[in-house]
């Protein structure tokens, strides 16, 4: 069986890319060689005579490192933050790390994501490389990649205070700065898009990166498929690929609006499983809400044959992940949820 497919949450950077900074310095300080890196096993020796900015983006790389160690105290972070922003007051990575940390919607968090998004912007406008027509800041290299999380950043917290507009608007930017898109921003400005009624830049956004296999791509799919073409064949094959991928989620979209933080202790998912319904349920909710005739639709369509085995299946597969919790068997806590006697669980 393959390993399953996790895709990150957060703006964590990966151990990885620690890595590759550290082995992009000793080659450009002269320790490494071009060949030598490509053969590299082991973190390198950092070079003696790094430069104050330097400094600052290995210690920015720590603070993250305690964010993802222990997010609940976050009291190391800000200390080897607040570290890095003396040795270069405008390290991009240690005012994102900060910023993650806050309320996404709080004063502090937006005063520090634009100071972030501000930095970043300037140390583009000095790179060299970018006006020479580098067109990918992740791709270029592990030390610009802090750049486009503060765009990310900036986009969240726009979006958290209600500032629609602007936070698509900054979303854009972070694609343009790396249209890979490693962030998965995408996935969020799609469903922003739906959720402002800007259906024709949500098809061409979903046109540009064409057929993923992710649940916030294909249910804004087939959400953007029924505004186009109306309840007809087209809009329901669209939403049975949808509900197919991930049952879970199709039953969390179409649920009540209590209001629910589990998926946000998540740092990853896996695609059409448990967790990427925990983490995208609220997103996809958003932008369905906003049509009312589309969600209508939708709860329609569940009472049809497909779609009720569908949702029996997402049933069963959340029972046998509480049956692996709590001892009881699939049967009796089925059984529990179809009578109402246990509310709490789904």
């Amino acid at each position: 069986m393959a390993p399953a497919l996790l895709l990150q949450t957060g703006l964590e950077p990966r151990m990885t890319e620690l890595f590759l900074y550290k082995s992009v310095l000793a080659a450009e300080h002269g320790l490494l060689e071009p060949e030598e890196l490509r053969q590299l096993t082991a973190e390198p020796e950092l070079p003696p005579d790094l430069s104050d900015e330097e400094r600052a983006q290995i210690l920015a790389y720590e603070a993250w490192e305690y964010v993802a160690d222990d997010p609940d105290y976050p009291d190391d972070a800000c200390a080897v933050a607040e570290e890095a922003l003396e040795f270069d007051e405008d390290c991009v990575d240690a005012i994102v790390c900060l910023w993650s940390i806050q309320d996404r919607a709080s004063d502090e968090a937006y005063a520090l994501a634009s100071r972030a998004q501000a930095a970043a912007e300037t140390k583009i406008e000095n790179l060299e490389q970018w006006r020479r027509g580098i067109d990918d800041l992740w791709v270029f290299s592990p030390g610009t990649r802090g750049f486009v999380r503060a765009h990310v950043a900036l986009a969240f917290t726009l979006w958290e205070r209600g500032e629609r507009y602007d936070a698509c608007g900054m979303a854009e930017q972070a694609i343009a700065l790396n249209p890979t898109d490693n962030t998965g921003m995408r996935w969020h400005l799609v469903n922003w898009y739906l959720a402002r009624g800007a259906t024709g830049r949500a098809y061409r956004l979903l046109r540009e990166y064409p057929d993923e296999p992710i649940g916030p791509s294909l249910w804004a799919a087939a959400l953007v498929e029924f505004l186009r073409s109306g309840p007809g064949k087209k809009a329901r094959k669209a939403l049975l690929e949808a509900a197919t991928h991930n049952p879970i989620l199709m039953m969390m979209v179409t649920g009540d609006d209590a209001p629910d933080s589990a998926g946000d202790f998540l740092d990853s998912f896996e695609p059409g499983a448990l967790s990427e319904a925990l983490v995208w349920r609220h997103v996809i909710r958003e932008a369905w809400k906003a049509h009312p005739e589309a969600m209508r639709w939708l709860k329609g369509m569940m009472s049809s044959s497909d779609f009720t085995r569908l949702s029996m299946t997402a049933i069963t597969s959340v029972t046998d992940l509480l049956a692996e919790a709590d001892g009881r068997s699939s049967w009796e806590i089925l059984r529990d949820l179809m009578a109402d006697d246990d509310p709490d669980l789904l």
